[in-house]
């Protein structure tokens, strides 16, 4: 979108919503902690994003102070840091709404935390953050395989896959929401505002395990953001795709041992291809796309980070798996009295996996998962039957591959806690399914699958490590 389509998209945006909400107010970028303080939404245009950056802290001085014990901590506050008070207004129930966050990092220095977007809708959620971006089209790719089998009357068969490779094309259409027209942009807006974000919980079957989360530790100690991202694509005009996937981003400041923690977990509603639907067709000869593989990757730019944990590990013919990450964080109860002089952050959790195994294929500080269906993990083929003197069937195909697969994954890195620059920070998820299909009679039948993947949007993210302190 050109600069001056880009403007007249705000301009209309801005003028929706302003008809539609009455507690509204049109902020500049540069005086969000004060012009918000009457209303309860605050509405940003972000194409000229903050124009000063927030000035860094004083560092910590080479020789202790006695007189001015506040300069001798790692990350002594800054007074002129518009981030508490931009904080204060989100902890008395406001929401923020940016149009058009083309760069991460000034946002990051408001907030310690930024992501790009048409639209970014920042809530306050138990004393945290909660972050929708509305923006971004997923992408897609077909590849369709043949398998040609022949019965003979002594009751053999001759078996002939084929597959023709038509990478770059793809069934149905994503939908988007930049692709909608502006009132339909303006109700998906006012909609998202009017829905609390709830975080993700497990299905029935599973658990929260009790543990201690960062909201045990000063205030100043441990942020946390949820970052909550949907895409949904038309595959065909019987079936919609929807994958949710809410990252849950904790930046939490240890006295001792002196680190900074950064904690990154994968949950949502999850990654389901039916939209909740019955699929369809779902016949003994053909049953419409079903998921087969997720992949999860996290990949923070950063050459000051190290690698503490990622879970899940393998699993392998498991029904349920559990993911979590413990690390200690020390607390200075000279300056925090009332406060332990150390907590175990420890949280897990565990989710369904019956018919899929999972691979964790961490290396370095890229952390990444593959959940893949078994029955087809090994050969595609093993996704039909071929009964003697028959026409050739479609295996029913497992619970998990029609409905809710939720991926949740934890990865905990860690730096000094003198390192107080913002990083990006690259998530991504790669789905996979496939349609089986048979035509043709007893004595000669083909076996059909297309296969589609649809990749995340590519967003980008900022992590200010300047936004906790010990």
């Amino acid at each position: 979108m050109s600069a001056k389509l880009k403007a007249h998209w705000v301009e209309q945006i801005i003028a929706g919503l302003q008809e539609s909400m009455d507690d509204l107010v049109l902020c500049d970028p540069d005086n969000i902690a004060t012009c918000g303080a009457n209303a309860a939404h605050i509405l940003v245009d972000f194409t000229n994003p903050p124009s000063s950056k927030v000035s860094s802290p004083p560092s910590k001085p080479s020789q202790k102070c006695v007189t001015c014990p506040s300069l001798n901590k790692p990350n002594p506050p800054n007074v002129s840091n518009p981030r508490p008070h931009i904080n204060k207004l989100l902890g008395n129930g406001k929401s923020l709404i940016l149009l058009n966050v083309q760069d991460p990092k000034p946002l990051s220095d408001l907030i310690g935390f930024g992501i790009t977007g048409q639209v970014v809708i920042i809530r306050p959620y138990e004393g945290y953050m909660s972050i929708d971006v509305l923006c971004g089209e997923p992408e897609g790719i077909n590849i369709r395989g043949v398998g040609q089998v022949q019965h003979n009357l002594d009751g053999g068969f001759c078996f002939t896959p084929l597959e023709t490779d038509t990478a770059g094309c793809h069934s149905g259409n994503p939908v988007s929401f930049d692709g909608l027209c502006v009132p339909d942009q303006i109700r998906i807006i006012v909609n998202t505002l009017a829905t609390d974000f709830v975080r993700p919980a497990p299905e029935p079957c599973c658990v929260l395990a009790e543990g201690s989360g960062p909201g045990v530790l000063p205030r100043h100690q441990a942020s946390i953001v949820y970052v909550n991202l949907n895409s949904t694509w038309s595959i065909s005009p019987q079936q919609l795709i929807s994958n949710s996937v809410v990252y849950e981003v904790s930046l939490i400041a240890s006295y001792n041992p002196a680190y900074k923690y950064l904690r990154v977990r994968t949950l949502g509603a999850g990654f389901n291809p039916t939209n909740g639907a019955p699929l369809t067709p779902n016949s003994t000869y053909d049953r419409g796309y079903v998921q087969t593989g997720i992949n999860i990757h996290l990949d923070p730019e950063s050459t000051r980070l190290t690698m503490l944990s990622t879970d899940p590990k393998n699993i392998n013919g498991k029904t349920t798996y559990t993911s979590g990450s413990s690390f200690t964080v020390g607390v200075n109860i000279s300056e925090n009295p009332g406060f332990n002089p150390s907590y175990t952050i420890s949280e897990s959790e565990t989710r369904e996996i019956s018919d899929f195994n999972i691979y964790n294929n961490t290396a370095g500080i890229k952390a990444d998962w593959d959940y893949k269906m078994s029955m087809i993990e090994k050969d595609i083929w093993e996704a039909f039957r071929q009964p003697f003197m028959k026409k050739g069937q479609v295996k029913e195909m497992p619970t998990l591959a029609t409905r809710n697969l939720q991926t949740v994954t934890d990865s905990v890195w860690y730096a000094p806690n003198s390192f107080r620059d913002t990083i990006n920070f690259k998530p991504s998820w790669k789905a996979e399914y496939h349609h089986f299909w048979v035509t043709g009679n007893w004595t000669g039948y083909t076996m059909y699958y297309s296969r589609f993947e649809m990749h995340s949007p590519a967003y980008q993210l900022s992590i200010n490590f300047d936004a906790v302190y010990a």
